[in-house]
């Protein structure tokens, strides 16, 4: 029987040398059916810790990987962190475990797939793309490990912004040379170089209430929302790289009562870090220059996110990632993007990051979410051709 279909059919890791291991979509189906099946919500700790199990059992029991747990806060899954080596690493790459999709979704919507796409929550995000990292590691030549030491770091709360397990992520981060992010993007072939950095803010106003009839009486909270954020408003300029939304107001209570309380959330994005510090001076100054003097103002910023960019590093991790898609014959796709993924976190801590390393995915984060099956095996190829390189540097 030809020693192919065996590779194909029957992989046992343990006892084929990594260099003989060929991709089977049947069987990367078949894991990804194991971990999409599985409710991993944010706020559904016990799937997470389940994917967890999953991939640990399939990919990290033997050498040459350590597996570690980070806990980094009580409603948060602990991080998955899995290394070859001791740092400094070589390779980081990060991935998330976490879905958008609440605890009793795979109940009534299974995993299934058609000849073009695979279907479920969480296949594109980013379930899929953490497996085909997996996948691209696992059929590295052995003597790649003996060049470099590779770390993979899995979360559980990037979709709620990474808010406890960032500052773990830059530590590692920190410690690293080079960074690969398998989210998934919307174009084939594509990869993303930046991303926009975004800061959010909370404005805040107290009036005083008085009857309608009387507004001498009371001060608008309402009114002086609606004057400041008119100004802040006026600031959105995508041409300039400046994109704004103000995504939620609160305020008031009955058409004759002036209103005591307001409430607005906004957030800016900008893939240049200066246009974020100068946005923020702006909104700053209109908040300071009240139209009413006994509303008070308070302004928060919960979220400040640099973007990640274009640097010499990057160019050059680039130029490696390039060359391997020459190789493989793939006419690969530099993009951008104005959404945000733990690359930004990456990024701001000096390491060269890459972000899209999976296959197509549409419908995020809706029931129409699914994973292009044709781009599984190249990107994969492509990551594993890519590490092989950087191991040659």
């Amino acid at each position: 029987m030809p020693l192919c279909w065996l590779v194909c059919f029957h992989v046992d890791t343990n006892i084929i040398p990594r260099s003989l291991l060929m991709f089977s979509l049947s069987q990367y189906l078949e894991d990804l059916k194991s971990i999409v099946s599985i409710d991993s919500g944010t706020d559904t700790l016990p799937g997470i810790k389940q994917v967890q199990t999953v991939l640990h059992n399939r990919f990290f029991k033997q050498p040459p990987w350590q597996v570690e747990e980070i806990h980094v806060h009580p409603d948060c899954a602990p991080v998955l962190k899995v290394s070859s080596g001791k740092p400094p690493y070589d390779l980081l790459i990060s991935g998330h475990l976490d879905t958008v999709f609440p605890k009793g979704t795979v109940a009534n919507w299974s995993f299934s797939v058609d000849e073009t796409y695979a279907y479920g929550p969480g296949v594109a995000d980013m379930k899929g793309g953490v497996l085909a990292t997996c996948y691209a590691v696992e059929m590295l030549p052995k003597d790649v490990f003996e060049k470099l030491s590779i770390c993979f770091f899995f979360t559980g709360d990037e979709e709620i912004g990474t808010r406890y397990s960032k500052e773990a992520l830059k530590q590692v981060a920190k410690q690293a040379k080079a960074a690969f992010v398998a989210e998934s993007t919307d174009t084939p072939l594509t990869l993303m170089e930046s991303r926009k950095g975004r800061s959010s803010y909370v404005i805040e106003y107290k009036g005083i209430p008085a009857h309608s009839s009387v507004p001498k009486e009371g001060a608008s909270a309402i009114a002086e929302l609606l004057y400041q954020g008119n100004q802040i408003q006026s600031l959105h300029n995508p041409e300039k790289d400046i994109s704004l939304n103000i995504g939620k107001i609160e305020g008031g209570d009955k058409i004759n009562i002036i209103s005591d309380t307001a409430k607005f959330t906004l957030e800016c994005r900008s893939f240049t870090p200066q246009i974020l510090i100068d946005f923020k001076k702006q909104v700053e100054k209109i908040t300071q220059n009240k139209r009413d003097p006994k509303v008070e103002v308070t302004l928060t910023i919960p979220v400040e996110t640099k973007p990640f960019f274009v640097t010499d590093k990057t160019k050059a991790l680039q130029e490696i990632i390039s060359q391997a898609a020459k190789k493989l014959n793939q006419t690969l796709r530099w993009d951008k993007s104005g959404g945000l993924s733990d690359g930004n976190y990456i990024s701001s801590m000096g390491c060269p990051v890459v972000d899209g390393f999976s296959a197509c995915g549409t419908g995020i984060h809706t029931k129409e979410e699914k994973l292009c099956l044709h781009e599984v095996e190249p990107f994969i190829q492509l990551m594993k051709e890519s590490i092989i390189l950087l191991a040659k540097k």
